[in-house]
């Protein structure tokens, strides 16, 4: 469903499903028309931008390669 390298980042993420939660609502957000113009679109945009820039842990990384390595025959 999702293309490759996006999941490649979304694996980078620590929180990667609120991130694409929050990328929903934005898009969302910018189909519907709202009563305040443009400040609920920022503030969406601010947080997901946020949301993007949270990676794992770098030991977190480390064990989930390994774990992935420990699985492959």
């Amino acid at each position: 469903m999702l293309p490759g390298p996006l999941l490649r980042y979304l694996e980078q993420l620590r929180y990667p499903y609120l991130f694409m939660i929050m990328l929903v609502l934005l898009a969302v957000n910018l189909v519907l028309p709202d009563p305040f113009l443009l400040i609920d679109e920022l503030l969406l945009a601010i947080g997901t931008i946020l949301l993007a820039s949270i990676r794992k842990r770098k030991t977190d990384r480390q064990l989930t390669r390994k774990a992935k390595e420990g699985s492959d025959p």
